[in-house]
């Protein structure tokens, strides 16, 4: 294989028509929602959706909320190189969802907090509150530098857009209708930019197939491969991935996002009821299990595609992960979670700054 098709500016007018209609459709979300609530509008309203929404659009917005670009490229290109093993994700999931919809739940929904920090003050003391605050503030700063960053090389890289000119037109975009509809605005624009991400995901899978023939030589080569190889229950935990350490240490992981993480939380406890709250947990469940296959799969049908040409041996990109992203059909997919990741980056520290250190003193 050439290095052909490896070199920037493959984007084409119907790559940059359908980036645009993205974006333009979240805009609208948010203009809808600042006309529809326009004669109810406060911050109850604003940050959590009155506390009305049901448990579909929830569990798919909760599917999307970590599921950032540096998912989209790196778990592919995890599997590219390693082989499958992060499979066991599934089982770590599921684990979360029992513990987060049995323990966490109940009470953060009974309290009917708006901030998790809240929870602190109500425990322990003011003090322990505004430190947290501070804490998840300066952990949001930096997360989004890093996921911020990766979507946006990738479009340089693709189009040889400027990298600045990425973030910026992404994120005036996300920031326009975070501000105008709240999080309604934001839960129905995950729902929408969600199925874009597995459109994606499925667009790598199709054209693979098409390409190998099949569904079964992809299987075929990726088990030749070494990639299927994913059965190891060694207890060392210097183990790049071992069946414990993604089982265990994933569900660990995972808790510490849906179970005490603003960005999970505000959406859950916005259902209109527990029952819808606990729903959207396990719909949700459901939305994780298939991202987590298909990006999976793509990586075994980048494997079985590159089998005989690697372009990272072969010098052609710098880094594992541009091999899916050096795909100019695959930028829209990036470029989705890059929108995402900058209106996931607006609400949450919005929230957080005004219900610990700012609305406590309004209210005194």
């Amino acid at each position: 294989m050439s290095g052909d098709s490896l070199v920037s500016g493959s984007f084409v007018i119907a790559d940059y028509l359908v980036f645009a209609f993205m974006l333009m459709v979240s805009a609208a979300v948010g203009v809808y929602y600042a006309w529809a609530d326009r004669g109810q509008r406060n911050s109850g309203d604003f940050l959590m959706g009155g506390r009305r929404l049901t448990a579909l659009p929830v569990s798919l917005s909760l599917t999307a909320s970590f599921m950032s670009a540096i998912t989209v490229l790196s778990n592919p290109a995890e599997v590219y190189r390693y082989g499958a093993s992060i499979g066991f994700y599934s089982l770590s999931y599921v684990l979360t969802m029992l513990v987060t919809s049995e323990v966490f739940l109940p009470v953060f929904y009974r309290l009917a907090i708006t901030s998790t920090y809240e929870y602190l003050e109500l425990r322990f003391n003011r003090a322990t509150r505004l430190v947290g605050t501070v804490l998840f503030i300066v952990q949001t700063i930096l997360y989004t530098g890093i996921v911020i960053y990766a979507p946006a090389l990738a479009l340089n890289q693709v189009t040889g857009m400027d990298l600045w000119g990425a973030v910026i037109s992404t994120g005036v975009v996300c920031t326009f209708y975070c501000t105008m509809g709240g999080l309604k605005a934001v839960v129905w624009t995950d729902v929408f930019q969600l199925g874009v991400m597995l459109a994606g995901f499925l667009s790598v899978i199709i054209r693979s197939v098409v390409i190998q023939g099949g569904v079964l030589p992809i299987i075929s080569d990726s088990q030749q491969g070494g990639r299927l190889n994913i059965w190891d229950f060694d207890t060392n935990p210097l183990r790049r991935h071992t069946f414990w350490t993604i089982t265990i240490g994933g569900t660990f992981v995972w808790v510490s996002i849906y179970g005490i993480n603003q960005a999970q939380v505000q959406r859950y406890i916005a259902c209109k009821s527990i029952t819808h709250a606990r729903l959207s947990l396990y719909i949700n469940l459901l939305g994780l299990l298939s991202i987590l296959l298909c990006s999976v799969f793509a990586g075994m049908c980048l494997f079985s595609v590159y089998k005989n040409c690697d372009p990272w041996s072969a010098g052609l990109v710098s880094a594992p992960d541009q091999v899916r992203r050096r795909d100019a059909k695959l930028m829209v997919n990036v470029l989705t979670k890059h929108t995402y990741t900058h209106e996931e980056t607006r609400l949450q520290p919005l929230l957080i700054t005004y219900v610990n250190p700012v609305s406590p003193f309004l209210s005194s």
